[in-house]
């Protein structure tokens, strides 16, 4: 709901209202791209094969049990 009247307060406005700064408040920011995750599913998707050097390999493959 926050979105849509951000969306439409952006379209119809020219300056930024109180009701603005509390809906855009509402939104939840968060960038597609989590380092800490998208490595991991990358190299899963792709396959071991992808890391030649063994030892990398192997403690890339112990991380995901700490």
């Amino acid at each position: 709901m926050a979105c849509k009247l951000v969306i439409t307060y952006i379209n119809t406005n020219n300056e930024p209202s109180a009701d603005f700064n509390y809906n855009a408040s509402k939104l939840k920011v968060v960038s597609h791209f989590n380092p800490n995750k998208s490595g991991y599913e990358l190299y899963v998707s792709k396959g071991m094969e992808l890391i030649r050097k063994d030892s990398l390999r192997a403690a890339i493959v112990v991380l995901p049990l700490l």
